[in-house]
Formats: structure tokens, C-alpha cells, sequence
């Protein structure tokens, strides 16, 4: 589900960048745009860091369930 929306997010951040390169923007123009641009890459980088949590999450899951005993008791 967040996958469609971060992908969007991604493509609106590069299509603004482009725009921002362009040099032919107006004043208001240049700074609405440039004001999305640090609001998408916010987003970006808080999925990014949500996606290594969830990695993290699911690797201390799995050493968990393992049949490390020693290794199971540390990730509890």
C-alpha cells in the first residue's frame, strides 16, 4: 500500500527538481516548488528510515524463531 504512494512522492520530487534546474521559474514559483521539494524529500527520508526499521524488525524476528538458543535469548 505505502509502496504506490512513496513511488508518487518519489516521481513528484524528481519532476520538481527537473523543474527547479530549469532556471524558468518566477519568483513564487521558485519558492513553492522549492518548498514541496524539502517536503517530499522529508518524506522520503522517513520512509527509507521506516523501511531499515521494518528490515531491522523482521532480521531480529527471524534470529528470534532460530534455533540459536544464545541468539534468540539477545534478540528478546
Amino acid at each position: 500500500m505505502l509502496e504506490k504512494e512513496i513511488a508518487a512522492i518519489k516521481r513528484e520530487a524528481d519532476e520538481l527538481e527537473s523543474r527547479l534546474s530549469s532556471g524558468e521559474l518566477t519568483p513564487d514559483e521558485l519558492r513553492r516548488f522549492s518548498k514541496r521539494h524539502a517536503e517530499c524529500n522529508e518524506i522520503l527520508a522517513t520512509a527509507s528510515e521506516l523501511e531499515n526499521m521494518e528490515k531491522n524488525a523482521e532480521d531480529t524476528r527471524h534470529i528470534a524463531n532460530g534455533s540459536d538458543k544464545e541468539l534468540a535469548e539477545l534478540a528478546q
